[in-house]
């Protein structure tokens, strides 16, 4: 639905923030302050009175849910080598150009290239491990072709995570082997 593009772009944005500011300097108390600044954004993107309430509070729980967990906060550690939040990438491959943007990447201290897209739905109902499988079928293709640009870029061994802060679920695999493992 649009409402749920609208929360994630803002949640994106939040994060990002984040990313650059350092975890260390942000709290669950400094998100909640962003409520103006959220409800704002939400009204920019024309998101009515009727869904405002509902969005605002899922940013906020998303936020919250990624500063909170473990995975969360290994994704956006500001101490990584080549670090990016809402990374414009542009390559050229097969004589076309193609432009990305990357949630978070960063190279582990293991020399690992991670490729780590947020995801900000909310699962309702269903078996959890279902839903995440589908939604990594249903982006394997996106991150698997961000791991391509990545790759015109750089020779390392590549990585791609999806990170579901609402669930606290983390989906990864390698890029170019095996299924993925989920957690």
């Amino acid at each position: 639905t649009p409402i749920a593009k609208h929360v994630g772009t803002v949640t994106h944005g939040i994060l990002q923030r984040i990313c650059t500011d350092g975890l260390r300097r942000w709290s669950s108390a400094r998100v909640r302050e962003l409520t103006p600044y959220i409800e704002r954004r939400l009204r920019g993107f024309g998101v009515g009175a009727a869904g405002i309430v509902d969005a605002r509070e899922r940013i906020i729980a998303a936020v919250i849910g990624a500063m909170e967990s473990d995975r969360g906060r290994w994704i956006m550690d500001d101490q990584y080598e080549s670090a990016h939040s809402e990374y414009a990438l542009t390559s050229v491959i097969g004589g076309k150009a193609a432009n990305v943007i990357i949630d978070r990447t960063f190279i582990d201290a293991e020399g690992t290239r991670w490729i780590v897209d947020f995801k900000t739905g909310a699962h309702t109902g269903g078996d959890k491990a279902m839903f995440i499988a589908s939604e990594v079928e249903r982006y394997r293709p996106q991150l698997e072709g961000y791991a391509r640009l990545m790759q015109v870029r750089e020779d390392r061994p590549i990585a791609l995570g999806l990170f579901f802060p609402l669930l606290d679920a983390w989906s990864e695999w390698s890029y170019s082997s095996g299924p993925p493992e989920q957690s």
